[in-house]
């Protein structure tokens, strides 16, 4: 069987034929080297193998989705971007920055950002 988890495999391997995966909540996170909000940024997608925020990417995007390898579809939640410099601390939101009801910044195209992550990875 394909699926990579032992809960995946007994869903296969048992009676029926259900589709077996996972939904994930992901920020999307961007990462900025020099710690200012407004400059580009590093998406986990972009972070170099060898960069200093390859191992937070790794351990971020690395242990949910590549469990979900595999499997027949991973879901993907995700409600706001992350602005985090190069020690990975969340940066001040800018005065003014739109944010939703729960006072997160509003970034519809986060949820764009994290889906290609996880259908990259998976």
């Amino acid at each position: 069987s394909p699926h990579t988890t032992a809960p995946g495999r007994c869903v296969k391997d048992g009676p029926g034929d259900f589709p077996v995966g996972l939904t994930l909540a992901l920020p999307d996170y961007v990462i900025h080297p020099d710690g200012q909000w407004d400059s580009p940024g590093v998406r986990l997608t972009e972070v170099p193998a060898d960069g200093p925020a390859a191992q937070f990417a790794r351990l971020f995007a690395g242990a949910y989705l590549e469990a979900a390898k595999g499997d027949d579809y991973i879901g993907v939640q995700t409600y706001n971007t992350e602005h985090v410099d190069a020690n990975l601390q969340g940066l001040p939101r800018p005065e003014g920055t739109r944010v939703t009801q729960m006072g997160w910044t509003f970034t519809p195209e986060a949820l764009g950002h994290t889906v290609r992550l996880a259908a990259a990875v998976t």
